[in-house]
């Protein structure tokens, strides 16, 4: 190591205390001479009565390669991320004020280190913990019992967290939180003869509507009217009634081509009394709007609105019981304002009808509100 051995400036900056060589080959006597510093003595100085110069050994130097197999030795006990600090202050402009010595370049310190240039730019992804995963699929289980795993899913990633499936599944079975599966009955399924519209295809192209009966809890029926988009799933009218006439349909259906600025091109139903009557034929005839009637017994013809009707007597009507029509009709309309612009659907994609409508909706925010409640 020619040019290392007896040149006086090197000497100087391995043996002075900025030095790393001092620092490391000193041992009881750098940290006995911060002891005595520290009570007000300093031993080794000429002129102090405290001062042993014959008891002190000799100072040992280092030369470079041997303080590069020490930090290569201290560096392969620390972790990625005590060496990303390392580096950083080697690099850094407080480097310069600590050793004051100008700052090293971050490929020499790597070098020096036998550390991964590519390390330095990882940053650990943010995950939630285990306990912060386990605790929103239970409070979203607990507040959403009717939902099955893929729904509760697609609920806790809107939400934010990066988890899976089997994580979610494996969470409700621990806790028992499985869903409500509904109860599976006999269909008798009839030949189909009528050449009606099948699939919607876009927006407003077929409307559904059909009505549920409600009972408050001192036994008044009350009868609702639902109107739904079949393409996006969504709730485009209700109306709630002890008695529903004909041109209480046909004014319900008006108010919803206004509120929604748009006209369905078809409206499928069964035979009901109010759907087959006069005022409601003239004034779908008058609109431009065609009529879809489906078989006598078929209701699976109807299918979306017959799964709106299932999906809302298992998730709302079935789960409280109501006092009066003003307690039904405050509930009803928050459930509603829910499935149209929070509840997932399956054969949506797992999106809500307003988001497969393309309308703004900030989920996440919805779930913050569950959760923190």
């Amino acid at each position: 190591m020619q040019g290392h051995e007896h040149h006086p400036r090197h000497a100087q900056a391995l043996e002075g205390p900025t030095a790393p060589a001092g620092a490391l080959g000193c041992g009881e006597d750098a940290g006995a001479g911060e002891a005595d510093r520290a009570h007000g003595t300093d031993r080794g100085r000429p002129g102090r009565p405290d001062a042993h110069h014959g008891d002190r050994p000799p100072k040992k130097t280092l030369s470079p390669g041997e303080v590069r197999q020490v930090a290569l030795e201290v560096a392969a006990e620390l972790t990625p991320a005590a060496v990303r600090a390392l580096v950083a202050a080697a690099t850094g402009p407080e480097g310069r004020v600590v050793r004051r010595l100008p700052a090293a370049s971050e490929r020499l310190v790597c070098r020096t280190l036998d550390a991964n240039r590519n390390a330095l730019r990882y940053r650990p992804r943010l995950s939630a913990s285990a306990s912060q995963i386990r605790k929103v699929v239970i409070e979203l289980s607990n507040r959403m019992p009717t939902q099955g795993h893929r729904k509760i899913l697609s609920q806790v990633r809107a939400f934010g967290l990066n988890v899976g499936l089997r994580q979610v599944r494996r969470i409700r079975r621990k806790h028992g939180l499985q869903g409500e599966a509904p109860k599976a009955g006999v269909r008798r399924r009839g030949r189909t003869t009528s050449t009606h519209v099948g699939v919607a295809t876009r927006p407003n192209q077929v409307w559904a509507w059909d009505f549920v009966m409600l009972r408050t809890r001192k036994g008044c029926a009350l009868r609702v009217l639902f109107i739904i988009d079949e393409y996006t799933k969504r709730i485009v009218a209700s109306y709630m009634a002890p008695s529903i006439k004909q041109e209480d349909v046909a004014r319900v259906l008006l108010e919803a081509m206004i509120r929604e600025q748009a006209q369905p091109e078809n409206i499928r139903s069964d035979n009901g009394s109010e759907f087959i009557a006069e005022t409601v034929q003239e004034f779908m005839a008058a609109n431009g709007i065609k009529a879809i009637y489906i078989d006598p017994g078929c209701p699976w013809q109807n299918g979306v609105i017959e799964s709106y009707n299932s999906c809302f007597r298992r998730e709302f009507a079935d789960r409280w019981w109501f006092h009066n029509y003003d307690d039904i009709d405050v509930a009803m309309g928050d459930w509603l304002r829910d499935y149209n612009r929070y509840r997932p659907h399956g054969s949506l994609g797992f999106k809500t009808p307003e988001e497969f409508a393309g309308k703004p909706v900030d989920r996440r925010a919805h779930l913050l509100t569950l959760v923190a409640a």
